[in-house]
């Protein structure tokens, strides 16, 4: 397999702790080479787009792009819940309020939009069967009922790539969707 290809990875909930997050708890932050926090990898893939290398990471119930070229970092992309100071990143944006947020700068674009469903298995089930099969998926041990899952799924154009993913938070009475949607154009980007 060429790293062109891609190839599904699902990671089990049996081999994961639950650890009780909320989604009011995510930040956005936009990096650059070192990465202030450690984390921890549960499910990993990659893309190449000319000279871009993008690396695509599930990290618990967050995630963690990585965009290189020619072996040199341009930035990280990393939606979580971890301590982070604000003056450690290009931006910061916490998610307190539970409000959607949109940016771009240079050819990188991103939009996070949270969403409500009612606490059941049944509409989680329905819900996330209306959505093609991702490229990474990790589900973790159940809370309230139902099983919250991670999921990532990313293309590419000739001269763009496009990447988004599914957070799911189950809490006592609604389950809470958070979608993030980014783009980064090859063509647009300034070195």
């Amino acid at each position: 397999m060429s790293k062109n290809d891609t190839k599904p990875s699902t990671t089990s909930a049996a081999l994961i702790h639950a650890v009780h997050q909320q989604p009011s708890d995510l930040v956005l932050a936009l990096l650059g080479s070192s990465l202030p926090v450690p984390v921890t990898v549960l499910a990993q893939g990659e893309c190449i787009l000319g000279s871009f290398h993008f690396e695509f990471n599930i990290i618990g119930e967050s995630h963690l792009v990585n965009v290189a070229h020619r072996g040199k970092t341009v930035f990280r992309e990393l939606l979580a819940c971890v301590p982070l100071a604000p003056e450690a990143c290009r931006l910061y944006h916490p998610f307190h309020d539970l409000r959607g947020f949109s940016t771009a700068h240079n050819s990188h674009r991103v939009e996070i939009a949270f969403e409500g469903l009612p606490t059941s298995a049944e509409a989680l089930s329905a819900f996330l069967q209306q959505h093609s099969a991702p490229l990474l998926e990790v589900t973790f041990p159940k809370i309230h009922g139902c099983i919250p899952v991670t999921r990532l799924w990313w293309h590419k154009n000739d001269d763009s790539i496009h990447w988004r993913t599914l957070h799911v938070y189950p809490g006592t009475e609604l389950i809470t969707t958070v979608w993030s949607m980014s783009s980064f154009s090859v063509g647009d980007y300034h070195f």
